[in-house]
């Protein structure tokens, strides 16, 4: 069912042209520049998708990584002559073991951290303040207010706070 119309027509005059300015050959074939243009749009398209995602994504992904790491030791449970559920039960204990020895590690430097604070903090400020004369001492006019700014230790924690809630 052909149809006529001026839809129709652009197209017929596309495929005509041997090569026209709209980056298709007469046998319908894309050129390699509309072909990288594609190719960077879908790319965009699909890392949008996947940031937009994220909050499903992030978990599923999560999931299927740890069932895929843990189906051998299940299956090597299941030879050696464990019931299914017994071999199911002892494998998410392990994990369970394993997430709660790596959370008690992250917990317990989390706790470190924040008990260490001051002295950090005050190291900062010493070393700030060296920092600044040095540079006086070789020409450089800077007060420790600005350097102070620059390097904010409140903004410096907010980061490593933010480095710690990632994790």
């Amino acid at each position: 069912m052909e149809q006529n119309g001026p839809a129709t027509a652009g197209i017929s005059k596309l495929m005509m042209n041997e090569r026209s300015g709209h980056g298709m050959s007469s046998d319908g074939r894309l050129s390699n520049a509309m072909r990288w243009l594609l190719a960077g749009a879908c790319f965009v398209i699909i890392v949008a998708g996947a940031r937009a995602a994220e909050p499903i994504l992030v978990p599923v992904l999560l999931a299927t990584m740890l069932s895929i790491i843990c189906v051998p030791p299940m299956q090597w449970l299941k030879d050696h002559g464990f019931p299914g559920w017994l071999a199911i039960v002892l494998v998410v204990l392990f994990v369970l073991a394993v997430g709660t020895a790596f959370g008690t590690v992250i917990g317990t430097s989390l706790i470190d951290f924040t008990a260490s604070l001051p002295y950090y903090q005050a190291r900062l400020q010493t070393e700030m303040a060296g920092l600044v004369a040095w540079l006086a001492a070789h020409g450089v006019e800077l007060s420790s207010r600005v350097l102070q700014d620059m390097l904010n230790p409140g903004q410096v924690l907010r980061v490593a706070g933010r480095i710690f809630t990632g994790v």
